[in-house]
């Protein structure tokens, strides 16, 4: 995907893939990267099992993918994505606090790494030049990118199937991937990706990080055309995030005698 093709994943491993990554990465070191994490689940404590960087290196994107459950993870491949992250000035995401809280928790970046940071998010981007528009990454992906790599498939509903049988849907190709790979599985979205086989699972995560830093580069430009008024209000919720994030981990303390 971009400028970074999937290793045969029976040859490679994650940590040499890591070592590809950082290489290159040095080689030309970017201004700003795009970073999405693979959770376990999406509850607080549902640790990144992998996460995704891309970033632009003149017409290319670069895109790798780090496996973080490995027994080697802790010290090869989490510190080399670590040392990317602390050599990059700016970081963006989708949706930025949980990813933030997911490479926290995973000892990926810590709060010095944060301080002088420069933190994007494609969805506040878009919440705020259109307040009312559909902010999932993949529905930004089609109508802002134009991104267009639909499948047609019939309804996997037994009994739209047999009522409209020449009757087909859209859906991405990468949606149709995945749940194809879940049904063979006997897997629902509840049991989360970890458990898909990462031939699937790879380039759907790495596309993730290649729409977001495109988005950034078609939305933060619009952002910085506006008024300062509306400036300053991104560079508040930025800020409003990363005070939320600390105080989700901070948590509340509770009189419970009292709430008892």
């Amino acid at each position: 995907t971009g400028g970074s093709s999937v290793p045969r994943l029976t040859r490679w491993k994650w940590a040499e893939w890591a070592q590809t990554a950082y290489a290159e990465f040095t080689e030309r070191p970017p201004e700003i990267i795009a970073v999405d994490t693979e959770t376990t689940g999406l509850g607080f404590y549902d640790e990144p099992f992998a996460a995704t960087v891309t970033w632009r290196d003149g017409e290319e994107l670069r895109s790798f993918y780090f496996e973080l459950v490995e027994p080697l993870a802790y010290s090869t491949i989490k510190a080399i994505l670590r040392q990317m992250l602390r050599s990059t000035p700016a970081w963006v995401f989708h949706n930025a606090k949980f990813d933030l809280q997911k490479l926290k928790l995973a000892g990926i970046i810590d709060d010095e790494m944060l301080q002088g940071r420069e933190l994007h998010d494609t969805q506040t981007q878009y919440m705020l030049l259109d307040e009312n528009g559909r902010k999932g990454l993949k529905d930004l992906a089609v109508r802002v990118l134009h991104y267009d790599d639909t499948v047609r498939v019939p309804y996997a509903d037994s009994k739209r199937r047999k009522q409209w049988p020449d009757v087909y849907r859209e859906v991405s190709r990468e949606k149709h991937l995945l749940d194809k790979a879940r049904r063979k599985l006997g897997l629902t979205k509840d049991d989360g990706y970890h458990l898909l086989p990462r031939e699937i699972l790879v380039p759907y995560a790495m596309r993730d990080t290649e729409f977001t830093l495109q988005l950034h580069e078609k939305l933060y430009p619009q952002i910085l055309a506006k008024d300062e008024a509306l400036q300053q209000l991104y560079r508040d919720e930025i800020q409003l995030q990363l005070v939320l994030l600390r105080m989700e981990e901070d948590g509340f303390a509770l009189d419970v005698p009292y709430v008892e």
